[in-house]
């Protein structure tokens, strides 16, 4: 199944996604500010359910539209469908917004994981595009030095984003 073919069996239920998406953020606010005065840990819990559950679609969308956009080159203003590739998208962002309202990042259990799966999912997106757009020959029309710099800092950022996800810090060595 390709994903222009899920993204057709999705449009079936838009009207199901669309109430998903909407009610998401909805209740991350409603049921955050709730459960903050009865219990701030299990507040902390349902934001971090909440935004798990808005913010790995939305980041599949973009990366979905990113890649109509730069590897199909499709025109995004007949192929887009507003409740399967924008409203995820909105939802993500409004999800975010309202946790900030009830609880710092910080807090939030597993969020420095999400961020390390968000860097890593767009250090693999920028590389793919990178190989895709370069134009690899026998002259390379910049100094041997800057593509090993430009090679360095994408493996120290690829480390720190690994680190995240797994819980370790790189700076810091066991043994």
């Amino acid at each position: 199944m390709t994903i222009n073919e899920l993204l057709q069996w999705l449009e079936q239920y838009q009207q199901v996604w669309a109430l998903w998406f909407v009610a998401v953020p909805l209740l991350t606010y409603v049921g955050g500010a709730l459960l903050k005065v009865i219990s701030p840990l299990w507040a902390r819990y349902l934001l971090a359910t909440a935004i798990y559950l808005a913010v790995v679609p939305g980041v599949g969308m973009i990366v979905v539209l990113l890649y109509m956009v730069f590897f199909v080159r499709l025109n995004l203003l007949h192929e887009m469908h507003l409740v399967l590739h924008l409203l995820p998208i909105v939802s993500m962002l409004a999800t975010l917004w309202a946790a900030t309202r009830l609880a710092p990042f910080a807090a939030i259990p597993g969020f420095d994981r999400l961020q390390g799966l968000l860097l890593l999912v767009g250090l693999s997106f920028a590389a793919l595009l990178l190989v895709h757009k370069m134009f690899i020959g026998i002259v390379f029309f910049a100094k041997f030095e800057y593509l090993l710099l430009l090679l360095g800092g994408f493996l120290v950022l690829w480390r720190l984003g690994i680190a995240r996800v797994l819980k370790k810090h790189p700076s810091v060595r066991s043994g």
